[in-house]
C-alpha cells in the first residue's frame, strides 16, 4: 500500500517567558557513575528550561501497509538557556536529581522564522553606526581628560561588540561638535545627514552629559541623554536619558582618559562601566526593529556597486529592495517637525560579488529607466534569499 504522509508544524511560544526560572533535571546512573549522571541531569533540565522558553513541535502521520495510522512527534526547544545557577543536586534509588535556577537568553517571536531555521537581514546584516562629541553640562565631569570624545568612542566600541554593528570611521564624526538639542530643526538634521554622508554611516549618535533635568544636588546625580538620528534622512528616531548616582562629589575619577582600563579599573569607573551597559543595551533595543542599509556607490551598466561588504556579513545570493531617494522633505502639519524624505522602490538587487567592505550586484531593471543614482540605496526590510519582488 503507498504511504500518505501527513505533516503538521506547531510554534507553542505560550509558555517564553524572559525571566528566570527553576527546573529539574534528572539521569539514571550505575556502578557509582555520578560525575557523568551529573553533567547529563544538568543537561536535561537544560533542555526543561529551553522548551518553556519555546517549543516546536513537528508532528507527522502515515498509513503503515496495513492501513493503520501511525504518529510521531518531534519536539526541539526554540528558546536557548546559557546563564544557570545549581539550586540542589542529590542522589536517589540509582537516579541523579539536580535542580537549577536558569536564566533564559532572549528568544525570537518569530517562529515561523525559528522553524525554518531563517534569520532575519535586519539582525545578520552589521548596520554602519557613527558619533559626534557629545555636549558636556556637568563640569566635575568635564574635567575627566577625553570625556568629550572617549564617551561617544567608548559607547561606539561597545555597539560594535555586540556584533550588530559597524563602528563607522569614528575620527571623521567625533570631529563635529554635538547636535543641536532641537530635534526638529532644519541645521540638527543637516549636520546629522552631513556626518552620516561623510562617515558612510546609517545612524548617528549625538548627546548631552549633565547633572540632569531641575536637580539642585548637582554633586550626587548624573544623567547622560542620547540622540539617535538616522543618517538618510538626519531626523531624531529616537531618544533615552539615564540618570546615575554618585556617592560624593570626590568620588568621579579625574586622572585617568576615559576609556582606558585604568579608568574603568576605579570605583568610580566600575559603576560607569554598568551604567553604559545599561545605555548600550537600550540603543540596542531602540535601533533592532529598523533595517539594514547600504548606499550605491557605483553603477555600471546593470551592476550595482554597495558600500557594504563580508564585515557587514554580506553573502552572495542576498537580495535587497532598491531604493530611489526623495528631495523633498515631509513635516508634520501643526508643528512642522521634520518627519523625513520619501523613497520609491524601484527595482531588486542580488548580490553575486561580496568583498570586505563593498559588494556587487546585478539590478533587475536597467538602471536608465528608473533614473538611478549614486547616493540611492539598498533596503533589506525583510531578510531572505528568497525572491524580494
Amino acid at each position: 500500500m503507498k504511504k500518505w504522509l501527513i505533516c503538521a508544524i506547531l510554534n507553542l511560544a505560550c509558555m517564553a517567558s524572559s525571566g528566570a526560572a527553576e527546573v529539574e533535571g534528572f539521569a539514571v546512573y550505575e556502578d557509582g557513575k555520578i560525575d557523568q549522571a551529573r553533567l547529563l541531569a544538568v543537561k536535561d533540565a537544560l533542555r526543561q528550561a529551553a522548551l518553556n522558553a519555546g517549543a516546536h513541535v513537528e508532528a507527522k502521520e502515515t498509513l503503515n501497509r496495513q492501513g493503520v495510522l501511525e504518529r510521531e512527534i518531534y519536539l526541539s526547544p526554540t528558546g536557548s538557556t546559557k546563564n544557570y545557577t545549581v539550586l540542589r543536586e542529590w542522589a536517589e534509588g540509582g537516579v541523579f536529581h539536580v535542580r537549577l535556577d536558569v536564566k533564559p537568553t532572549e528568544v525570537s517571536s518569530d517562529a515561523d522564522s525559528v522553524a525554518s531555521g531563517k534569520k532575519e537581514e535586519k539582525t545578520r546584516l552589521k548596520r554602519k553606526i557613527t558619533a559626534s562629541k557629545f555636549k558636556i553640562n556637568y563640569r566635575p565631569v568635564d574635567t575627566i581628560p577625553n570625556i568629550r570624545a572617549g564617551f561617544p568612542e567608548e559607547l561606539l566600541r561597545r555597539l560594535a561588540a555586540s556584533d550588530e554593528f559597524i563602528a563607522s570611521n569614528v575620527a571623521t564624526g567625533i570631529g563635529y561638535p554635538p547636535l543641536k538639542a532641537s530635534p526638529d530643526a532644519l541645521s540638527s538634521a543637516d549636520d546629522a545627514r552631513e556626518i552620516a554622508f561623510k562617515t558612510g554611516s546609517q545612524f548617528v549618535l549625538s548627546g548631552v552629559i549633565d547633572a540632569g533635568v531641575g536637580r539642585a544636588d548637582f554633586d550626587r546625580w548624573i544623567e547622560v541623554e542620547i540622540d539617535i538620528y538616522d543618517g538618510l534622512t538626519g531626523v531624531l528616531i529616537a531618544q533615552r536619558r539615564h540618570g546615575m548616582d554618585i556617592s560624593g562629589a570626590n568620588e568621579i575619577e579625574t586622572r585617568s582618559l576615559f576609556g582606558s582600563a585604568k579608568f574603568f579599573a576605579t570605583p568610580f569607573g566600575q559603576r560607569f562601566d554598568v551604567f553604559m551597559k545599561s545605555l548600550v543595551e537600550d540603543t540596542r533595543k531602540d535601533l533592532r526593529s529598523l533595517p539594514f542599509m547600504a548606499r550605491i556607490t557605483d553603477i555600471d551598466n546593470s551592476k550595482v556597486y554597495v558600500d557594504a561588504g563580508a564585515v557587514s556579513h554580506m553573502e552572495p545570493g542576498d537580495k535587497f529592495k532598491v531604493y530611489h531617494s526623495g528631495n523633498r522633505p515631509q513635516s508634520e502639519a501643526t508643528s512642522h517637525k521634520i518627519l523625513g524624505y520619501p523613497a520609491v522602490p524601484v527595482a531588486s538587487l542580488t548580490i553575486k560579488q561580496v568583498f570586505p567592505l563593498f559588494s556587487i550586484g546585478d539590478l533587475s531593471v536597467d538602471p536608465k529607466k528608473i533614473d538611478l543614482r549614486v547616493g540611492d540605496f539598498v533596503n533589506a526590510e525583510r531578510v531572505s534569499k528568497e525572491a524580494v519582488k
